[in-house]
């Protein structure tokens, strides 16, 4: 039976599995209105069928979405995903260029009808979603089907006619009712470890590196907690995956202190247990609710923290204050058990060295913490519809060769070198006035990549060396990390127990070993450093105790 509608969810480089929760509900709202809609979900798919980024991408695509049965078909996209939507545009086109092609998501919401000067008419239609896209799919598949004439497209659509003239509806607020759609199927997602679930949209604020603001006209709206704790149970008992975790969809989900109690409550009241992670703005936490977060088995929670500047701070608009409040907070939920993600932004304009240098230090004192209190960081990207993009020319983009989205796109023959920065804006960092980024920002990826990993060797080096973490950044400068570690150990020896040298030397080895550079040759220990090295993850105070262990002569090979 051919589908009214068939949604695409397009590769997007990331490397687990999840639900694509916007095409589920624009899904949902089809069938709700009496239309077939069906999903391929090609991202979920490269992972499920364990494939990589070579060659035969390309093809394994167009296998997928060969004899689409829909003359009507619609594809998300979000700014990773860009370069997989031309191609398979192209695919679709080349098949059969009378189906009629709508692109919706993130990114055209924040391109708009520029993305008409990237696809010209292989792409028939633009749905921006400033406000809720459920409504607007459904009116725009009535439109298709009764062939009326452009005068009657509905709202928040863009269109081009025969001359590629840009024809389009009013973009602007239309009042329509949150949380129209509701039961979910979740069924194709029985296997997947992460179950993403909406409880809201929208975000208030105006970071200038974030184009939030200009997808959802800064409104902010909540779903009642009865109803998405109500999914998220269901979700969470139907799975087929021992290790499912619940992620509650929003950036504001702790800002409103009211609605996350009503949430904890409901949760509480009903003995729902199911794990759950979530994200916010660290200011909007206070301890009470870190315990809330606890006692409603909270696993892990997400804090953009993005500079340790407080000049960047105030001149990005993020405007956290940096002080011992964000370190006591991490440190109590680390106690309490639930792993803090937090990550950094590197490339800020007006960043200096200095500034960059207060976000290395307030970085390492957070890793300092604990091992699951290790952040993260990315390098500024100019995104279509934030500030910074508006004011920073296309000349000062640069692309980033190391990132992984590159490599993807290379190892799959995909043509980088001809694509627009304006439009695939993920693959581009920014110049910097005061420092030479492309230097800076490879040592930033070095050096949150030694605290990830180097964790116990960065305590050593800061307490008994009495090095600062700037001092840390600038030995990685200087010599890598491998050969930073040897730097290390020779002006430490002198210092270190025998256990302590083999601690570093464990995780040096480890890190080869994960990051896919080790020769696989076995390490000899005078301690069983596995064991050793396991439960100081587990209790971090042993690290102060490590005397207790004896020695036990132990080989350790790395695969």
């Amino acid at each position: 039976m051919n589908k009214d509608i068939v949604f695409i969810n397009p590769l997007a480089h990331v490397r687990y599995e999840f639900n694509p929760l916007g095409l589920q509900l624009l899904a949902k709202s089809c069938k709700d209105n009496g239309f077939n809609a069906n999903i391929i979900d090609l991202a979920n798919d490269f992972i499920k069928e364990n494939k990589i980024f070579d060659n035969s991408t390309k093809k394994w695509i167009e296998d997928k979405i060969k004899d689409i049965d829909s003359d009507i078909i619609g594809i998300t996209v979000m700014n990773a995903s860009l370069p997989w939507v031309e191609y398979i545009i192209k695919v679709i086109k080349n098949e059969d260029k009378n189906k009629k092609i709508i692109l919706g998501g993130p990114q055209v919401t924040a391109l708009q009808s520029e993305l008409f000067k990237l696809f010209g008419n292989q792409v028939d239609y633009l749905v921006v979603y400033v406000y809720e896209g459920e409504q607007v799919i459904v009116r725009l598949i009535e439109f298709i089907k009764s062939k009326k004439s452009v005068s009657d497209l509905p709202n928040n659509v863009y269109t081009i006619d025969d001359d590629l003239q840009i024809k389009y509806s009013s973009i602007g607020y239309e009042k329509v009712d949150f949380g129209i759609v509701e039961d979910i199927d979740f069924s194709d997602y029985k296997t997947s470890a992460l179950i993403n679930i909406e409880v809201g949209r929208g975000c208030p604020l105006d970071c200038y590196f974030c184009s939030s603001k200009i997808i959802n006209a800064g409104r902010v709206e909540y779903r009642e907690a009865n109803v998405f704790v109500e999914e998220a149970q269901k979700a969470f008992l139907n799975s087929e995956n021992s290790k499912v975790v619940i992620s509650f969809n929003h950036d504001n989900f702790l800002s409103n202190k009211r609605k996350f109690k009503e949430f904890a409550s409901y949760k509480l009241e009903n003995n729902y247990f199911f794990p759950y992670v979530c994200e916010g703005r660290i200011d909007a936490l206070d301890f009470e609710m870190i315990d809330l977060l606890y006692e409603t088995n909270c696993r892990s929670i997400f804090f953009g923290i993005e500079s340790g500047s407080e000049k960047i701070q105030k001149l990005s608009r993020k405007n956290l204050r940096i002080g011992t409040d964000i370190f006591e907070k991490v440190k109590y939920m680390r106690q309490k058990g639930i792993v803090v993600e937090l990550n950094f932004l590197v490339g800020f304009l007006e960043e200096t060295t200095s500034d960059l240098m207060q976000t290395i230090e307030l970085a390492g004192k957070l890793s300092s913490i604990d091992y699951f209190s290790a952040p993260n960081h990315s390098l500024l990207s100019p995104e279509p519809g934030a500030y910074i993009t508006s004011v920073t020319s296309q000349v000062d983009y640069i692309l980033r060769k190391d990132s992984v989205f590159y490599k993807d796109l290379i190892n799959s023959s995909m043509p980088i070198q001809s694509y627009n920065s304006k439009f695939f804006n993920h693959l581009y960092m920014i110049k910097n006035k005061n420092y030479d980024i492309e230097v800076m920002g490879v040592t930033a990826s070095k050096y949150f990549e030694f605290l990830k990993f180097f964790h116990f060797t960065t305590k050593m080096i800061t307490e008994i060396w009495n090095k600062t973490y700037t001092e840390i950044f600038e030995g990685i400068l200087e010599n890598e990390v491998g050969g930073y570690i040897s730097v290390v150990i020779k002006n430490m020896k002198d210092s270190l127990t025998v256990l302590q040298e083999e601690i570093i030397t464990y995780e040096l080895q480890r890190y080869w070993s994960i990051t896919g550079r080790t020769d696989e040759q076995p390490f000899m220990y005078e301690y069983p450093i596995q064991m050793i090295y396991f439960e100081l993850l587990e209790t971090e105070q042993l690290f102060y105790d490590l005397q207790k262990y004896l020695p036990k002569k132990t080989k350790v090979r790395m695969a």
